[in-house]
């Protein structure tokens, strides 16, 4: 498969790429939320950055007001988006 689908919080339904990384499903849900991005619980669980999406994951962003990108997020991101900005 080339795309992995995960779910927000709220339980809506989000396709993504396949390798798709927690940044990649934040600036998906909008990008401040992308560009503030600090952490992410999956399934409950903390888990990196890094982390590879898996299908039926649910995916929470935390953001902090202090969290700016870096550049290695764009060792991490699979999606066009996510590298653009």
């Amino acid at each position: 498969p080339q795309e992995v689908f995960v779910f927000s919080p709220k339980g809506d339904l989000i396709a993504l790429p396949k390798n798709s990384t927690p940044i990649d499903f934040a600036f998906h849900i909008h990008s401040q939320i992308g560009e503030r991005c600090s952490g992410a619980r999956v399934n409950g669980q903390q888990v990196p950055l890094a982390y590879k999406l898996q299908n039926g994951d649910t995916v929470e962003i935390s953001t902090s007001e202090n969290q700016s990108p870096s550049k290695d997020w764009l060792n991490l991101v699979a999606t066009s988006k996510a590298k653009q900005r």
